[in-house]
Parts: C-alpha cells; sequence; structure tokens
C-alpha cells in the first residue's frame, strides 16, 4: 500500500468511500501489525502535511499529534528529554524523521509512522 494514495478526496460533504475503505485498512494494520503483539500501545499513521491522523489506536489525542510531531521534526531533543506521553515519562529508543519509540521500564510504548510526503 502506498501512503502517498491515501489523500483524503471529499465529494460534497462525505468522504469518498474509496478513502473510507483506505481509512479502515490502515486501522487494521495498526491493530494486527502493533497492537495486537502487545508490544505497542499507542500508535499512529500521521501526515505531516496536514497534520491529518490517517489510522491511530484508541485514545490518542491531538496534543499527543502534536508530541509526536515535534518529536520527528527534533529527533535530538526527544533522545536528550525523552518522551512525556498519556502522562508518563519515556526514555526515547529510537527518534528520526520517520519514527518515534519510547520506553517506559520494560513496556514499549509507542511507534508512529510519519509519512513525508514529497511535494
Amino acid at each position: 500500500m502506498d501512503l502517498d494514495d491515501l489523500g483524503s478526496t471529499k465529494v460534497g460533504s462525505d468522504v469518498d468511500v474509496v478513502d473510507a475503505v483506505k481509512m479502515n485498512q490502515l486501522q487494521n494494520l495498526l491493530h494486527d501489525s502493533l497492537i495486537a503483539t502487545d508490544n505497542v500501545h499507542h500508535c499512529a499513521i500521521i501526515r505531516r502535511k496536514d497534520c491529518n491522523v490517517r489510522a491511530s489506536s484508541v485514545g490518542f489525542n491531538l496534543d499527543q499529534v502534536k508530541m509526536m510531531l515535534d518529536a520527528s521534526e527534533s529527533p535530538s531533543q526527544a533522545w536528550e528529554n525523552g518522551i512525556y506521553f498519556d502522562d508518563q515519562q519515556y526514555t526515547c529508543d529510537r527518534a528520526d524523521n520517520n519514527s518515534i519509540y519510547g520506553k517506559c521500564v520494560s513496556i514499549h510504548l509507542l511507534g508512529a509512522g510519519m509519512h513525508k510526503e514529497n511535494n
């Protein structure tokens, strides 16, 4: 699945059926590949261009989206300061322009796939 093809196409005030199917596929991908493993508890696919959350785990909110985008813009700060997420402080295991992974003690918290469109 190519994430470049996941833009929303509006028809009047309704989201096109094809886009709704793609969103459902992304939601299923997050659940089946990450959440179902019990190694990842929170995750999201966020389109950087417009900060649009394409899919996310239950309970992901706008403040958390902003934190993820800020951390992806400055991975070195995420490494240095860690990640504060869901009222807990996490060490940063990995941070680059595409992904952020944090850990609290032995519990893996999050992995967020960021997609940068080439425009």
